[in-house]
Formats: structure tokens, C-alpha cells, sequence
């Protein structure tokens, strides 16, 4: 009589597709890793944003309109690492608008690009929307790589 032993272990199929769904797993989230990444450095232009944003308001608020030019409004020559310039000009509607000039984010969609924040002044209060791109038709950055404080404010730039 013969005795058949359980073998111990996984077959070389079975590893095999478990490589592959691994694989699978790991294509997928790459992109959306590296999104998210992109996302988390915008960040800190965002904030860079929020002090351009009150010395724009302060301006309003003192003048009762929006400053013309970047010098009324207050803001300095700002550059980082992660953010070449922000400038400052008035649309032709009367809203203020501050561009973000982005660099050294590892990210080509988004390098040398910009986005923007305009600010619309009605009775007393300047509401804040973001807008991908800059004033003249600067090259906008996709608006999924807006970080999300901005992205659901997200229009087209103007």
C-alpha cells in the first residue's frame, strides 16, 4: 500500500499569482501616491497664499477696494523652495487676483506652472476662489493636483 504525503507549502502557480496581485495593486497606487504627494508640498504655497490674502483684505478694508498693483497690497518678493513667486494684479472685473508660480516639486505637471486665487470684493467681504492658472493665460496646473482646501474651490482661471 501506498502512502500519498500532503505536500507543505505553495505551488509555483500560487506564488505566481500572488506576484501578479501585488503587481496589479502597485500600479495602481503609484499614480495616486504621487498625486497625493504633489498635493501635500501644494500645501505649503496655499499658506504662503493665506498671508498674501490678509494684506489684500487689510488693503480693502482701510481703501474700501481692491489695491491695484502688488506694491498697494503689501506683498514682498516671497519665494521658497517649493514656490518661485507670488504676484498680485487686479482683473479687469475689479477682483484681486494672486498667482502662485510653482517650482522643485519633482512633478513636470506642475513645475514652472501656476494657480491662482481670486478674491471678489461685494459689500464688505472678498470671497476667495481658486482658479488653475494665472492672470494672462499663465500654464495652469491640472486642477487634481490642487490641494483639496482649493481644489473644491476650483474654477477655470479667467
Amino acid at each position: 500500500m501506498r502512502v500519498y504525503r500532503e505536500s507543505a507549502g505553495f505551488s509555483l502557480i500560487e506564488l505566481m499569482v500572488v506576484v501578479a496581485i501585488i503587481g496589479v495593486l502597485a500600479v495602481t497606487a503609484m499614480p495616486r501616491y504621487q498625486d497625493y504627494s504633489t498635493r501635500a508640498r501644494l500645501a505649503e504655497a496655499v499658506q504662503l497664499l493665506a498671508a498674501a490674502r490678509v494684506s489684500v483684505a487689510e488693503y480693502a478694508i482701510a481703501k474700501g477696494q481692491m489695491p491695484t498693483n502688488q506694491a498697494e497690497a503689501g506683498i514682498d518678493d516671497i519665494a521658497t523652495d517649493l514656490v518661485a513667486s507670488i504676484s498680485y494684479t487686479l482683473n479687469s472685473n475689479g477682483n484681486g487676483l494672486l498667482t502662485v508660480r510653482l517650482r522643485g516639486t519633482g512633478n513636470p505637471e506642475v513645475d514652472e506652472r501656476h494657480f491662482s486665487m481670486e478674491g471678489e470684493r461685494a459689500g464688505g467681504v472678498i470671497t476667495w476662489r481658486c482658479r488653475s492658472g494665472g492672470a494672462a493665460g499663465q500654464s495652469a496646473i491640472p486642477v487634481r493636483l490642487l490641494p483639496a482646501n482649493c481644489r473644491s474651490l476650483a474654477g477655470p482661471a479667467k
